[in-house]
């Protein structure tokens, strides 16, 4: 017998991509805490501060030396009596190497690192919450630090800031690289209104008001705006509303006031639009979302602007060709001349009534002409057997019909030029059709 193979423990190349578990890691963000929560975690804090140091007295009672030793379940003991103390749930764990590490440093409770701004931040917290009662909004992040570095200015806390940044490395320095940048180092930068809010979101007036965004200063004037739209009876098309609108602030302290909203509220770029407008559609927009319930006009049927007339000039050509070819008829006594004239005219009338089809159905206007061409040549055809005064094709007025009739007409007589006897095959094909 022939011994199997032993199999050998290969190992295989892991796959790559992300590390396992990354894609359905949820980004790291620091939600703003509720009061309930913000209290939850100020007691889990207390309640290991109340073990390091309960634990403490007791292994300094019984000797610090270690020469006594501790009682067992002394820890154990401590933990369920600051559950029960800060009212924690059964669950919540204080983890025995935690309490050991702070009394062996002596650090028994908790220190973080602590920025002179703490100082003011319980002023600034009622700056805020008077601002938003007033406003009657959110502060947006470059309103809170100007709040912020205000009470800097007025407590005079410029150098202690700087010397803070510069032991914990957040200075911002010039372009040597050395020298700090005061108008920077010394004040507070937005990550400082996202740590804020963390720290004191829960005390600030931010989930009593539903609206989300600054007012635009256009509120002011909107109700003029309203009356002057209402009075024109219709629909009012976005640029006659941004006409009213602008007609209305123009040289008056409200458009400067609008530019400054554009250009520090807004973070725009520039206060006008590409046409140089200072309001667009945009604006429109808005004020139509906001003022839908004062406009009486504003679910009828806008008035389609007058594309041309076409429908009465081509009538009016009908009415021109029938006159002529009664009385061409009219004038030819021989009653078979009579029979050919009343064939051509009934043939012509149905290439005429074939283009109405045609521009009713909304094609293209090469056909149209195409097709009124095709009835005039069809009439003269058989005008000239009858003897009856051919219809001239250059009276045929197709200026309404489109704007570029010229150029199909020039395009039609190229083509005659170039094969005529194709034309009259192509009448002979529609006169077969119709």
């Amino acid at each position: 017998k022939v011994a199997a193979p032993k199999k050998r423990n290969i190992k295989r190349r892991k796959v790559g991509g992300r590390p396992a578990g990354a894609k359905n890691s949820k980004p790291h963000v620091s939600p703003i805490l509720t009061a309930e929560q913000k209290y939850d975690k100020d007691k889990y804090k207390l309640a290991r501060d109340y073990v390091a140091l309960e634990y403490h007295k007791i292994k300094c009672a019984t000797g610090c030396d270690g020469s006594k030793p501790m009682k067992r379940g002394v820890m154990k003991s401590l933990v369920a009596t600051s559950k029960k103390m800060y009212g924690l749930p059964e669950e919540f764990n204080i983890s025995r190497s935690t309490i050991l590490n702070r009394i062996k440093t002596g650090a028994l409770v908790a220190r973080k690192v602590r920025s002179p701004m703490e100082r003011v931040e319980e002023e600034l917290i009622r700056l805020t919450n008077a601002r938003i009662k007033t406003m009657d909004r959110l502060l947006f992040a470059h309103e809170g630090l100007e709040l912020a570095n205000d009470l800097i200015k007025k407590n005079k806390m410029e150098d202690e800031i700087l010397e803070f940044k510069e032991r914990h490395s957040y200075v911002t320095t010039e372009a040597d690289g050395k020298t700090p940048d005061r108008k920077r180092a010394c004040y507070m930068g937005s990550k400082y209104w996202q740590q804020f809010l963390k720290r004191h979101g829960h005390r600030l007036e931010v989930r009593k008001y539903g609206r989300m965004g600054p007012a635009s200063p256009m509120v002011k004037i909107e109700g003029q705006v309203v009356e002057m739209v209402n009075a024109l009876g219709r629909p009012a098309r976005p640029s006659e509303g941004i006409r009213f609108a602008l007609s209305l602030i123009e040289g008056t302290p409200l458009e400067a006031e609008v530019r400054d909203f554009k250009l520090r509220t807004l973070s725009l770029k520039s206060a006008v639009n590409k046409k140089g407008q200072l309001l667009g559609p945009g604006y429109w927009r808005s004020f139509l979302r906001r003022n839908q319930h004062l406009l009486l006009h504003l679910d009828e049927k806008k008035e389609e602007a007058p594309v041309g007339d076409a429908g009465a000039d081509v009538s009016t050509e009908n009415a021109e060709e029938s006159n002529m070819i009664d009385q061409s008829t009219a004038a030819v006594a021989d009653p078979a001349a009579v029979a050919t004239a009343a064939k051509a005219e009934s043939e012509a009338s149905l290439l005429i009534e074939a283009a109405h089809t045609i521009e009713a159905q909304g094609t293209e206007i090469d056909v149209l002409q195409e097709a009124s061409v095709d009835a005039v040549d069809a009439y003269n055809f058989h005008a000239t057997v009858t003897g009856a005064s051919t219809y001239e094709r250059e009276t045929v007025s197709t200026d309404d019909v489109g704007q570029h009739h010229q150029h199909y007409q020039g395009r039609w007589y190229q083509q005659k030029q170039r094969g005529g006897h194709l034309m009259y095959q192509k009448n002979d094909d529609i006169h077969k059709t119709g």
